[in-house]
């Protein structure tokens, strides 16, 4: 289940259009032909399949607007109820990557507003075990930055106390202080963890484009928790998020959504349909690591 694709035909059935839904195909074709914009991809489908007969031409940005904000509204139900699922066995990887005392990073970034809900429906399906663990950093604009104002670096989620809270909340296993008390970069026998990590794009649950994340945002990333980065790996579906973890230095593994799997990934160790067995396991990851760093 992709979130953002469901969410836009949700938004539509609501709206009275439940006959012009976005199948994946035709989702997929749209996220080549608008503009990396919610509004674009919009426009660009009613270009071509034909506005609403009724619909004058100067009511057709509002009615965008309209379909947009309720896609919006629908998104942030479906990440708040943990209905976008995480990507088949991608926790059991990060469990495993934890237990050979990597630290775990999840890049939070979407081109909406709802980059805190994704990252805390994330932690929640995750576990309050392993969500303890993984570290938060948020690469989604903020709504002044999309509207034009100078981006900011990116950083830790600077409300990550609350994003936690949610997680615990829903969890019903620890309190909000054992969550932020536990994000610390020790492992669970006490052992130091800062040499090595395994960067996660946000594409573990939802499939959408993103702000860009540059090499230099990366090597921040990495800078913040202390790690090398020819020890690092980065694990994304998203091919401007692959380019940049190869361009930083890290071992980059490309793990496409379903409909891109035919696409190339220039830079990448490898390419493979999913995570588990005979797909991305830790096993096979920190195996081609050692590669690496042996061809090195």
């Amino acid at each position: 289940m992709d979130g953002h694709r469901v969410a836009f035909n949700r938004s539509l059935t609501k709206m009275g259009y439940e006959c012009t839904q976005f199948p994946p195909p035709v989702y997929n074709d749209l996220l080549h032909s608008g503009d990396g914009t919610a509004e674009g991809l919009v426009t660009a489908y009613f270009k071509c399949a034909g506005w609403p007969q009724m619909l004058a031409t100067s009511d057709q940005p509002r009615f965008v607007e309209k379909i947009c904000q309720g896609k919006a509204l629908e998104l942030t139900k479906m990440l708040q109820n943990d209905q976008v699922p995480l990507r088949p066995s991608v926790e059991e990887v990060i469990s495993d990557a934890l237990k050979d005392s990597f630290q775990v990073a999840l890049i939070s970034g979407t081109t909406s507003d709802q980059g805190d809900e994704v990252a805390a429906s994330v932690l929640r399906q995750l576990g309050s075990d392993i969500a303890s663990k993984v570290r938060v950093f948020n690469a989604s604009p903020s709504p002044g930055e999309r509207e034009g104002e100078e981006d900011s670096e990116m950083s830790e989620m600077r409300d990550l106390g609350a994003l936690l809270s949610a997680a615990a909340a829903k969890e019903k296993a620890k309190s909000a202080a054992e969550f932020v008390s536990a994000m610390q970069q020790t492992g669970t026998d006490g052992t130091n963890i800062k040499d090595s990590a395994i960067v996660l794009d946000q594409s573990l649950t939802t499939r959408s484009n993103r702000r860009a994340v540059t090499p230099e945002l990366i090597a921040a990333l990495a800078a913040t928790l202390g790690v090398r980065i020819s020890k690092s790996i980065l694990i994304a579906a998203n091919l401007g998020v692959t380019q940049a973890g190869c361009s930083a230095g890290l071992m980059t593994v490309a793990v496409p959504r379903k409909l891109a799997l035919q696409g190339t990934y220039p830079g990448v160790v490898a390419k493979v349909e999913g995570y588990g067995a005979g797909y991305a396991t830790w096993n096979r990851l920190s195996s081609m690591l050692k590669s690496k760093q042996s061809s090195q």
